[in-house]
């Protein structure tokens, strides 16, 4: 049975909207395995990271609603790696990788 990936992003008019994606290609797999391997590599900023995560996170929707300033705009912060965490569980079936700790540690 196959999962469905949801986000909540607040619109400029103060209202909560979910969009949900039902299908997402096993190549996106590999992209945030990709993503989350530069984390390994040195000099790649955590300001970086975070615009690539979010841009990804974006390309997941097939909603043209669902882009990376509504993510930045929409998406509470305090929620940030919660949603990144469930959608690397849900599409590689592993955790998160917190970029503090891993670029921290180079």
């Amino acid at each position: 049975m196959a999962e469905t990936f949801k986000i909540k992003l607040r619109g400029a008019d103060g209202k909560v909207k979910t969009f949900e994606q039902k299908f997402i290609p096993t190549q996106k797999m590999l992209d945030l395995i990709e993503l989350q391997d530069k984390t390994s590599q040195g000099g790649y900023l955590l300001s970086d990271y975070r615009k690539d995560q979010v841009k990804f996170l974006a390309d997941l929707f097939d909603d043209p609603a669902v882009t990376e300033e509504a993510i930045l705009n929409g998406l509470n912060a305090l929620d940030f790696n919660t949603v990144m965490n469930e959608m690397s569980q849900k599409v590689t079936g592993t955790e998160f990788l917190d970029p503090k700790v891993t670029l921290e540690n180079q």
